[in-house]
């Protein structure tokens, strides 16, 4: 029985347009300003029915600014509750959570081993706002 909403304590950012992934490689997502909250995870989703094969992994880059560089942050500031930040089936999802110290963060999508591929999506949300409620998702 749940007795507290969570909708207005986060804010849901989409990390990179839902993509039908064809080929092995990397799809960057687009930079996400963490400013004003406290806790970030960023999720991927595979579609039902449109995935055929290959392992995505979510991997989570950081940057001081939107337009300046980005790196792949380090292990030590990741946190999976998952067990797993890949996906290598239909209609599962990965997450992973982030407690870096920058204010932009991006999914990079690392496909391995993808011959027709699958339709994934990613998303970064963030928790735990300075001023809440959050009224824009």
């Amino acid at each position: 029985m749940a007795t507290r909403e969570l909708s207005s304590s986060v804010k849901y950012v989409q990390g990179f347009d839902s993509t039908a992934i064809t080929e092995t490689g990397d799809t960057l997502g687009e930079p996400v300003d963490t400013q004003g909250f406290n806790s970030v995870t960023l999720a991927i989703s595979s579609w039902n029915g449109v995935f055929s094969d290959g392992t995505y992994e979510v991997e989570v880059f950081e940057g001081d600014t939107s337009g300046g560089s980005f790196t792949q942050v380090d292990s030590t500031d990741l946190v999976s509750q998952s067990g797993t930040v890949s996906l290598s089936a239909d209609n599962k999802a990965a997450w992973v959570g982030y407690v870096g110290i920058k204010q932009f963060v991006k999914i990079n999508l690392a496909a391995t081993g993808v011959s027709s591929g699958a339709v994934i999506s990613g998303w970064v949300m963030l928790g735990h706002p300075h001023n809440a409620p959050v009224t824009a998702n």
